[in-house]
């Protein structure tokens, strides 16, 4: 019987905990399309279309705490979906929708690359600045990333209940 370094079990914890969320997120997203992804269940609520872009930006912010270049995202994902955007009722106010789709993926894919890749000494190195704020170290981020997709899959669900769409998890 092998055991599991460390590093190993943090990574696969983290994994697990991103996985978990974005099966959610992926359920609750499944079959919105067209109007639907850019209804709001209440005043001042969030439509599915500024949850996968803003989704998008805090992986990209994540994977950018150590790569420049692995969290570049395409232009007026800031102004859209970053801290503090100001939520835009009609898609035509965002960038395409595939394209919002994508980053949604390919920003996560970034992640999962960028745990998979850390040693030990780094995963648990402290975090500091404003990244303390969002973990002790590396090895926190994804649990919170994944804590923060939940948050924005509980409003997916509300989004799908007020159009009379069944709830999916």
């Amino acid at each position: 019987m092998s055991t599991r370094s460390l590093r190993d079990e943090l990574i696969a914890s983290g994994l697990a905990s991103l996985k978990l969320a974005r099966d959610t997120t992926n359920a609750m997203l499944d079959g919105l399309e067209g109007d639907q992804l850019t209804h709001r269940p209440c005043t001042g609520g969030q439509h599915a279309l500024h949850i996968l872009g803003h989704l998008a930006f805090s992986d990209a912010m994540t994977v950018g705490l150590d790569d420049d270049a692995a969290g570049t995202l395409p232009d007026g994902f800031k102004d859209a979906f970053g801290m503090g955007a100001v939520i835009k009722d009609t898609a035509a106010d965002y960038p395409p929708v595939d394209v919002i789709r994508a980053q949604f993926t390919q920003k996560r894919e970034a992640v999962i690359a960028w745990l998979e890749g850390l040693d030990e000494q780094p995963l648990l190195a402290p975090l500091d600045g404003p990244w303390a704020e969002f973990g002790r170290n590396r090895a926190h981020l994804p649990h919170t990333l994944a804590w923060h997709e939940g948050t924005h899959s509980g409003q997916l669900s509300q989004v799908r209940r007020s159009l009379g769409l069944a709830h999916k998890f």
